[in-house]
């Protein structure tokens, strides 16, 4: 049940959110680092799947990585090796402010979600999405940048 709702979640995501998320973090960069490269930076082992989870630091980090070709799908997809990083997602163990956080926040896009309490700063340009919870941060997004938006797959938008 779990992994279907976070497939659903990821798909509502990649099929809304028209504007390609590429900042990276810890060195990975989505749309351009691979499985290897999560590998040797972070010190773990993947599972091989499209999703991955582990704890770094006492954060959760959550992982999804390209498993079909453009060809292969009439889902949104990228055009990049299997294997790649599509999407980076950590929820801090410890609480933070979104007023403390240290970005030039008029970078950002507040946007309301459909959850009470809960918004989404969204900066396209660079690939950070903020999730907030009554001020405090739950959780920070990195994707592509706006200038991957190149490697959508055609027909697929």
């Amino acid at each position: 049940m779990r992994q279907l709702y976070l497939a659903m979640l990821i798909c509502a995501y990649m099929l809304i959110n028209l504007d390609v998320l590429a900042m990276d973090w810890r060195g990975i960069t989505p749309l351009h680092s691979t499985r290897t490269d999560v590998e040797r930076i972070l010190g773990v082992k993947t599972s091989g799947k499209a999703f991955d989870e582990f704890i770094i630091d006492g954060d959760k980090v959550s992982l999804l990585f390209s498993t079909t070709r453009c060809e292969e799908t009439k889902l949104r997809a990228f055009n990049v090796p299997l294997g790649t990083v599509i999407m980076v997602t950590v929820s801090p163990k410890q609480s933070t402010p979104v007023s403390s956080l240290d970005l030039d926040m008029s970078k950002f896009k507040l946007v309301y979600t459909d959850s009470e309490g809960e918004l989404s700063y969204e900066n396209n340009e660079d690939g950070l999405y903020i999730t907030v919870i009554s001020g405090q941060v739950r959780a920070f997004t990195y994707g592509a940048a706006s200038k991957d938006r190149d490697l959508i797959c055609q027909g697929k938008n």
